[in-house]
């Protein structure tokens, strides 16, 4: 779901968590459940300017699998359905317009507050559960998603 061309994930931080109420909410997740997160910068390969910050869950068995993105440039959910033969089901893309924290505006080297877009996806099993959540905060006037759609006529 709106892949990202010509651009590389840098890893910040990796850890397990508890999610709290809040990130609960914030995730569509259930709280006081345990996910292994992975933190990073994905930045433009061509300019290495920051595009956006990246916040990925993944269900806690999956963690050695999630931690191969540190050396394969490919996506959480592509590695875990290659390697766990968990075919993605449903995958779902929430889009909203936001304020960077001052946490995160540190990172991408705007002023804490500044609009951006924050964009969750969230890829489910045949089973309907949830192996994968991602978050990206994008700064304003750093990237740009682009949907084309072909009207055909065979179709009907």
């Amino acid at each position: 779901l709106l892949s990202y061309p010509d651009t590389a994930f840098e890893p910040s931080d990796t850890s397990h968590v508890i999610l709290t109420p809040e990130d609960a909410e914030r995730l569509s997740l259930q709280a006081d459940t345990e996910w292994f997160r992975i933190t990073g910068i994905r930045r433009s390969t061509t300019s290495r300017q920051a595009i956006c910050w990246q916040e990925i869950f993944v269900l806690p068995e999956y963690e050695s699998t999630a931690r191969r993105l540190l050396n394969e440039h490919i996506p959480v959910h592509r590695i875990i359905e290659r390697t766990h033969n968990n075919r993605i089901a449903q995958a779902q893309l929430e889009m909203a317009a936001c304020r960077v924290s001052r946490e995160v505006a540190g990172k991408l080297g705007v002023a804490p507050g500044s609009a951006a877009m924050s964009i969750l996806r969230r890829y489910a099993s045949p089973n309907d559960k949830v192996f994968e959540t991602t978050v990206s905060i994008h700064p304003e006037d750093r990237f740009v998603y682009s949907l084309g759609i072909t009207y055909d006529e065979a179709v009907d």
